[in-house]
């Protein structure tokens, strides 16, 4: 392993964990949690390329922050329909937990990112983030 990827993913890690640390259960629930794996999965499973190729954890990675972003949408769409305007105080756990499949959307894509970026072997190389390689439907 480089040492420019062992760096900056203990540095990630160390930064992730750190946000963390202050609320852990606050950042843990199953249901955005299997959402956000079963959409990258999917994309993961059906991008171009070898079964151990970069264009696939390319797919999973942009999978989970599709997939993230979706649950976040979902979420908020639930919030509006059973907001109940007399008990305010439940909105702020109900946004929290809305943002929750983005957050892991994104934790699953940054340290994916960060290998495929740093174990490059042109150093000028950098993917196009909005490009996932799907298999086209025939």
């Amino acid at each position: 392993m480089n040492l420019k990827v062992l760096a900056a993913s203990l540095l990630f890690i160390a930064i992730m964990a750190a946000a963390i640390s202050t609320n852990f259960s606050g950042f843990m629930d199953a249901i955005p949690e299997k959402f956000v794996l079963v959409g990258a999965l999917c994309f993961g499973i059906y991008a171009n390329g070898e079964w151990k190729s970069d264009a696939r954890l390319n797919g999973f990675s942009e999978g989970a922050v599709l997939s993230g972003c979706m649950g976040a949408l979902l979420g908020a769409v639930l919030i509006g329909i059973n907001i109940n305007m007399q008990d305010l105080d439940a909105l702020g756990p109900a946004i929290a937990l809305m943002l929750l499949p983005l957050l892991y959307g994104y934790i699953v894509k940054a340290p994916i990112r960060l290998c495929l970026f740093l174990d490059c072997e042109n150093s000028n190389y950098l993917p196009d983030p909005l490009e996932v390689n799907l298999v086209p439907v025939s």
